[in-house]
């Protein structure tokens, strides 16, 4: 029985999906399916991946958009849920890879609690090269994820502060999508963000090992996704977005109220951050993005005071 689907969405990434798909093989989980889905590569990724699926005929599955179109990240790993057949789900990129305990906290955790939806972990930050580095910036430790304990109810409060976890060290009940639904094929930055503010509404996650990465988020300078200040404009609407979907799905009037004032909060932080980096361009696209999602921000006093002060230039 597949107990386990991994699935890689697979866009111009030959160069490191083998290593991708040995890194999990190599965890040696029992009943474990990989699901490579290309995303019409224009390089030899879907020659690459049948390759795979040649010498690992049980294990490594290969799967395409029609007509090999290039629908993007969420688009793919949507087609991959689609696809698998494991009771639990999770995600590697076709550039990371994973180490050999990858599975062993959260898949007992899991076995032993039928309440909890599912585990988030550590990923480490590993850079091909220090141009790479130079992309980035990260804490001393070289860690993606959460070093310290947060309870499952405080869990969204933390999300909605900005903190987030790697795609590849969070393992899932395939049956929590039903309840939250898949990737949004709108959002390509902060799309896997918008996933955990729901998983986080709607399921209980917990923390697995607090301390050893489970996987590696490789950096290189091809990556796609790159650390940039306008990315907060990503995550603002991806927030924005989370809010509509909280309120369609029933969330009380007291839950609606500390969501936005957790988006209100991380906008206003971003405003000072801008701000005190000089970046005034950003800092009004910041704003105007805000207030057009999120009219309610015109009566935040902080907000008010970021506007005031922009408008004569500080």
């Amino acid at each position: 029985m597949t107990r386990i689907s991994a699935i890689i969405p697979a866009y111009n990434c030959e160069p490191w999906l083998r290593r991708a798909v040995e890194s999990l093989l190599a965890t040696g989980q029992a009943g474990l399916e990989i699901v490579i889905i290309d995303d019409g590569s224009t390089d030899d990724s879907f020659d690459a991946a049948n390759q795979l699926a040649l010498e690992h005929s049980t294990t490594v599955f290969v799967h395409h958009h029609p007509q090999h179109a290039n629908l993007g990240v969420s688009a793919t790993r949507n087609l991959g849920v689609e696809r698998s057949r494991g009771e639990l789900i999770c995600f590697l990129d076709g550039d990371d890879f994973v180490y050999p305990h990858r599975f062993e906290r959260a898949i007992s955790i899991l076995a032993d609690r039928p309440d909890v939806d599912g585990v988030h972990e550590l990923a480490e930050i590993v850079f091909e090269s220090p141009e790479a580095a130079k992309q980035w910036w990260v804490n001393e430790l070289n860690l993606f994820g959460f070093t310290d304990s947060i309870p499952p109810e405080e869990l969204l409060w933390s999300l909605l502060g900005g903190r987030c976890w790697a795609t590849s060290a969070v393992l899932v009940r395939k049956n929590l999508f039903e309840r939250t639904g898949v990737f949004d094929p709108a959002l390509s930055i902060a799309e896997d963000c918008h996933l955990w503010f729901r998983m986080a509404q709607s399921g209980k996650l917990v923390q697995g090992d607090l301390k050893r990465p489970v996987s590696a988020y490789w950096r290189h300078t091809r990556s796609a996704y790159r650390a940039d200040p306008d990315n907060r404009l990503h995550m603002i609407r991806s927030m924005t977005m989370f809010r509509d979907w909280a309120a369609r799905h029933g969330a009380t009037a007291d839950r609606m109220r500390r969501i936005e004032q957790s988006i209100h909060e991380y906008v206003n932080r971003g405003l000072t951050s801008a701000r005190q980096s000089k970046q005034r361009g950003l800092a009004w696209k910041m704003a105007w993005q805000a207030v057009r999602q999120m009219p309610s921000l015109t009566f935040n006093r902080m907000f008010r005071g970021h506007l005031a002060r922009m408008a004569i230039g500080r």
